[in-house]
């Protein structure tokens, strides 16, 4: 297993939501936090990044 944990360190961004595989995985991650670690199994994922 992998363990991934995102950090929002952009200053002028709005809050964001994570999708990895096409599920979202963080929702409303605002600037200066950090999620939990998420665990995922070994694969090839497609991170997507979008503000809320």
């Amino acid at each position: 297993m992998t363990k991934v944990r995102v950090y929002h360190l952009f200053p002028n961004a709005s809050p964001v939501n994570v999708a990895a595989g096409g599920k979202i995985v963080i929702t409303g991650l605002t600037y200066k936090n950090a999620s939990a670690y998420l665990t995922f199994p070994p694969a090839v994922y497609s991170i997507n990044i979008t503000a809320t």
